[in-house]
């Protein structure tokens, strides 16, 4: 059970959860084998440094500030000296990928999503496969030999990314990185979104683009040049494209976005606009009506990184999404708030209540100061319960973790949360937390 101030009606403590008074029996001195494990959670006593108790009742930043921490107040550890489990709920999620096999999800108060019309979807998790799992079973390749053209795996917002570059420092093109995914026609539907995370290395050089993400290219090279693309223009907007009854229209953003940080960008056409979306704000559209169309004389496939051999992208690429239908404003607003609105753990163990005077690290999933456990770790359709030795955050135990790095057992525990917001206004909001044995 999560235990939040919500329940302070009823006495909110640590190790105690709230519970209708029984009737009076006789106690055995032995609890019983199916005992549930001792946990400890809830805010009494805790420390709040930049966040505050928000209207709703739950733990969001302060006004105005864009990072903040909740520090839990130090807990005896249960018998045995070890807490094992780390569990939180939020009103949404956070830094958590989409869900595969066209999942659903109903367990988060508000930012479910629907992925009923997902025909592709990659993490980038896997490399060197990259296998979509929206349940087309699609998959990626890209290019070793005679020019190494495969991007790096780098870590990204939501666990891995892929990492495309241009090589300048080399002197040469002849490495500019590209990843190809055979088109179904389910990659073909007359309403469309694209959308994607992607962090930008550098803004491209003056009357250039990067190509992010495009499905075909024409040959010769003329307009339409794609059936639709997201691009990154050389003043730091984004561009939508669509070929609209064998013609190229586009949408150019307003929205500028920095370089070096993460942005989500959705492109939509239901039929009669073609719309961009930048970080979860409607940023500009283009009235057009008609319909899509592939016939492309070039190629129909599906390609990240490059435009055929120009246009390459510098920069990063996470969660690359397509769907059969124009997903509504609100929709990509919860989209970007998944990865804007971030909220992560760490955890140390004490030898006394003060912390202090002994290996008192904060530590994360690596076992280090460095790392921070997040939901990026948690497949599941709900609020994450995760292991605290799992340090790969594979899901598969402590086998190929390394014993050296697993948080210790200790006679105190104690958590913090630390909460960071990425869109001017909006918080995360944490609502309860976990340790259990």
């Amino acid at each position: 059970m999560l235990v939040s101030r919500s329940t302070a009606a009823c006495g909110v403590t640590l190790f105690a959860a709230c519970l209708s008074t029984p009737p009076a029996v006789e106690i055995d001195a032995s609890p019983p084998i199916d005992a549930p494990p001792p946990c400890a959670g809830g805010f009494e006593g805790a420390t709040f440094d930049r966040t505050r108790e928000l209207p709703t009742g739950h733990i969001g930043l302060a006004q105005g500030e864009p990072q903040g921490y909740v520090t839990s107040r130090v807990v005896p550890a249960p018998p045995g000296g070890r807490f094992r489990t780390l569990s939180w709920e939020t009103v949404r999620p956070s830094l958590k990928a989409l869900p595969d096999d066209r999942g659903r999800e109903t367990m988060y108060r508000e930012g479910n999503a629907d992925l009923a019309g997902s025909q592709l979807l990659f993490h980038f998790d896997d490399p060197p496969a990259w296998d979509d799992t929206s349940g087309n079973d699609l998959s990626a390749t890209c290019t070793s030999a005679p020019a190494n053209q495969c991007p790096s795996v780098v870590p990204g917002l939501f666990r891995d990314a892929l990492d495309f570059d241009t090589d300048e420092d080399m002197g040469t093109d002849a490495d500019n990185d590209r990843i190809r995914i055979a088109s179904i026609a389910a990659l073909e539907p007359p309403q469309v979104t694209v959308e994607v995370w992607v962090r930008p290395s550098r803004v491209p050089t003056v009357g250039s683009r990067m190509m992010i993400v495009r499905k075909g290219s024409a040959n010769p090279i003329a307009p339409p040049f794609t059936s639709y693309s997201i691009e990154y223009n050389n003043n730091g907007t984004f561009r939508c494209y669509a070929n609209v009854d064998g013609a190229g229209v586009f949408v150019d953003g307003s929205r500028v976005s920095a370089t070096l940080q993460w942005h989500h960008v959705a492109c939509t056409y239901d039929g009669a606009a073609l719309r961009l979306f930048v970080d979860g704000y409607a940023d500009l559209e283009h009235q057009v009506e008609g319909s899509l169309r592939y016939d492309l004389t070039g190629d129909d496939d599906v390609f990240l990184g490059d435009y055929t051999g120009s246009q390459f992208l510098d920069g990063q690429v996470d969660e690359l999404a397509v769907h059969d239908r124009a997903l509504a404003p609100a929709v990509l607003l919860e989209r970007a708030r998944r990865g804007a609105l971030r909220l992560a753990w760490q955890v140390r163990v004490c030898d006394d209540a003060a912390c202090q005077g002994e290996d008192d690290a904060w530590r994360g999933p690596t076992g280090t100061t460095a790392s921070f456990y997040t939901e990026s770790c948690h497949a599941g359709l709900g609020p994450p319960t995760l292991s605290l030795s799992d340090l790969d955050c594979d899901g598969d135990g402590t086998e190929d973790d390394g014993a050296d790095l697993a948080v210790p057992a200790g006679a105190f525990f104690q958590v913090r949360a630390l909460l960071d917001s990425h869109r001017a206004g909006d918080t995360p909001e944490l609502v309860a937390f976990e340790l259990c044995e």
